[in-house]
């Protein structure tokens, strides 16, 4: 499942990259078996979107592995293939002589194993799961109470699982009495909060102020992870690994000099400390201190509005350090090196895509940004081995077929060199190359 923003843009990007893929691996998307699914977008850019992926359109819900997708509440209607299943099976088993340990071991193993199986996956209704739980009141609760009842063999991993939530609760709340207070307390307003009873069993830890920085808006989440990781030194770093017995040169793989720490990863080394002065002059700030807690909380006291620029300084500084470890990574155990102008211009992709992506009615910023407005870019996926569209065109249906053509062309912003807009540049310009 691929999801992509629904503009002709976006899906081209995405087309590209899928053929791209099949002319490394020799495995195309199959347009007669692959469905598209719209929501919120207009009949003309559908239109104009099935043009280009020449896809099926389909509706919600669909199935993947089996379960029921749905872009909203499931209902009961939705789960008939589940019920079917399971009286197929009881009905089927009904006509052959049991013992009733043969009966338990096919109710544990079929039955239950399907409920448990999409339960783990699916809210299920009510409806739904009343099997599961005539089975809990015929046979678990039988033993007793659900503050004394012991795990038995026949019972499924889900109640076991729930057996070993009670037995914590109990040894944190300090009995059943207790116990029974938590849960009563974590009712609001008739409902239950499950954020009450989470909080109880997690541990406490005290709050950072650079938490906004980091995970703010625009960012991609991998990228806030490891730049959180970052600002609490727990990167596996060589002096890190020293510190646990490891037997390591202790050498940084980035500068090849000095030893290798949080420190001096973020922005001590002369790799990294260009790799972040260029993004720096990209987004018009003077070069400052070479270090990362200095400037996440120098974001954090100037740039609390929810402007994209701010947006763009921490895009910026989050896929910078997370292009620097990994970066440090494929040196360490590829042994393959990127230049750093090569690294800065995939730092500015993913931030250009990020930004853009967020910002999406601002139309001037691709122009402050002033990177992927310019036809003659190549994104990194651009290549002269691309098709452009599925569709070869063999003499007929000439309209059609520059239609599609034209509409790739525009998502990567390179119509211009047909409609001769843009023009060749003379050869004294720095962009002209033999």
């Amino acid at each position: 499942m691929i999801f992509v923003r629904g503009d002709v843009r976006s899906v081209g990007v995405v087309t590209d990259q899928l053929q791209k893929f099949g002319l490394a691996s020799g495995l195309y998307a199959n347009p007669e078996k692959s469905n598209i699914y719209f929501g919120g977008v207009s009949k003309e850019v559908q239109e104009d979107i099935l043009r280009v992926t020449q896809f099926v359109p389909s509706s919600f819900p669909f199935r993947y592995l089996g379960v029921p997708l749905n872009a909203g509440r499931l209902n009961k209607d939705h789960f008939g293939a589940l019920i079917s299943k399971v009286h197929a099976a009881l009905f089927n088993w009904s006509a052959h002589f049991l013992s009733y340990a043969g009966k338990i071991q096919l109710l544990n193993s079929v039955v239950f194993g399907l409920e448990n199986f999409w339960c783990s996956t699916l809210l299920i209704p009510k409806g739904v799961s009343s099997l599961w739980n005539q089975w809990l009141l015929t046979y678990a609760f039988k033993y007793g109470s659900v503050w004394r009842m012991r795990i038995k063999g026949c019972f499924a991993e889900s109640l076991r699982s729930i057996i070993h939530v009670r037995d914590e609760l109990l040894q944190i709340t300090g009995g059943e009495m207790s116990a029974k207070q938590v849960l009563a307390s974590s009712f609001v307003n008739g409902k239950f909060s499950t954020v009450r009873v989470y909080n109880l069993f997690r541990k406490s830890f005290p709050e950072v102020n650079w938490v906004p920085v980091i995970w703010g808006k625009g960012i991609v989440p991998k990228h806030s992870f490891r730049l959180s990781l970052a600002m609490e030194t727990k990167l596996l770093t060589i002096d890190r690994l020293r510190m646990c017995g490891m037997i390591l040169t202790n050498r940084c793989y980035l500068c090849k000099r000095d030893a290798e720490g949080h420190r001096h990863l973020f922005f001590k080394c002369s790799y990294a400390t260009e790799l972040w002065r260029r993004g720096l002059r990209w987004m018009a700030i003077r070069d400052r201190s070479n270090d990362l807690w200095a400037e996440v909380a120098w974001v954090r006291r100037r740039n609390k509005r929810r402007h994209w620029k701010a947006c763009w300084f921490r895009c910026c500084l989050a896929t910078t350090v997370y292009s620097i470890w990994d970066e440090r990574n494929a040196r360490a155990f590829k042994g393959v090196e990127r230049t750093v102008d090569s690294l800065f211009r995939h730092v500015q992709f993913i931030v250009c895509v990020q930004i853009l992506h967020c910002f999406p009615s601002n139309s001037s910023i691709l122009d402050r940004l002033n990177v992927y407005s310019d036809p003659v870019h190549l994104a990194p996926g651009d290549n002269s081995i691309i098709q452009l569209i599925p569709v070869v065109f063999e003499g007929k249906g000439f309209i059609h077929w520059s239609r599609n053509v034209k509409l790739a062309l525009s998502s990567k912003n390179k119509l211009g060199f047909i409609t001769g807009k843009c023009k060749a540049p003379v050869e004294t310009d720095s962009k002209y190359q033999d």
